[in-house]
């Protein structure tokens, strides 16, 4: 059956909006992230996704989240952003407070920001990096000796490790991990099988680790981290301790 016309047109419209929507939800570390945000439903938002048509008043509250204009969003016309929104050089990442939650995952999970950081991207950026999957914590529990409880991280999601993923590639550094959902900053040592080595305290041996077993899983590498957070690209107002514990990944 050939589709003629206003149906084509139509077809072509809700295949464009889809795609900007796809495009301002990538800045998110998850969909369900990017709902939150916009204080809508998780289910709500994958509607649009697959075809459903916003009203207004939603359009303006994704609008706002994704820090885009409403005519860019709803019609693909205009200037995207209305107005600058980060300064030149620097990139908004989400940060989830896991301090409010005892140190446990269920920030990470729920997708709950509570604000936006900007940082310069110049301090961890590396070749192929996805701005998407990238977050900020502040630490809790800290297993390495460089990185202190009440330090700032940012974390690449793009290295973490799932039940889904049990044998993805980890290189070794400095990750993001939880053991039945209680977060801490880790070594690891190598990955084989799906099993993780770490490296332990100074006093005790290397543990390993299976993905999945007893609540284990690996949530990110640790790109950077800093003891303050500043937006001065000034030497002497950067942060303090500002390191890329990895080297380029």
């Amino acid at each position: 059956m050939m589709i003629r016309g206003a149906g084509r047109q139509n077809l072509e419209q809700s295949a464009a909006f889809i795609q900007r929507l796809e495009e301002v939800a990538s800045n998110f570390r998850s969909r369900a992230a990017f709902a939150q945000a916009a204080g809508i439903p998780a289910s709500s938002l994958q509607s649009y996704f697959e075809g459903s048509e916003p009203t207004r008043v939603t359009l303006f509250a994704l609008a706002d989240a994704g820090h885009v204009s409403l005519e860019w969003l709803a019609r693909g016309r205009g200037y995207k952003d209305p107005h600058p929104q980060v300064p030149d050089g620097y990139l908004a990442l989400p940060f989830y407070d896991i301090r409010k939650a005892g140190g446990y995952v269920y920030p990470l999970v729920s997708g709950d920001v509570a604000e936006f950081t900007y940082l310069k991207l110049e301090w961890f950026s590396y070749p192929g990096i996805e701005p998407g999957k990238l977050f900020l914590i502040g630490v809790t529990d800290s297993r390495v000796a460089e990185i202190s409880s009440g330090d700032f991280a940012v974390v690449d999601a793009a290295w973490a490790s799932s039940r889904g993923t049990p044998t993805k590639e980890l290189a070794p550094g400095t990750y993001l991990v939880s053991q039945r959902a209680r977060l801490s900053v880790e070594r690891v040592l190598s990955r084989v099988n799906g099993v993780i080595e770490l490296s332990g305290s100074p006093r005790t041996s290397a543990k390993r680790r299976r993905i999945g077993d007893d609540g284990f899983f690996v949530h990110g590498r640790i790109i950077w981290y800093s003891r303050s957070l500043a937006l001065s690209a000034d030497k002497k107002n950067s942060p303090s301790r500002r390191k890329h514990p990895n080297g380029t990944p």
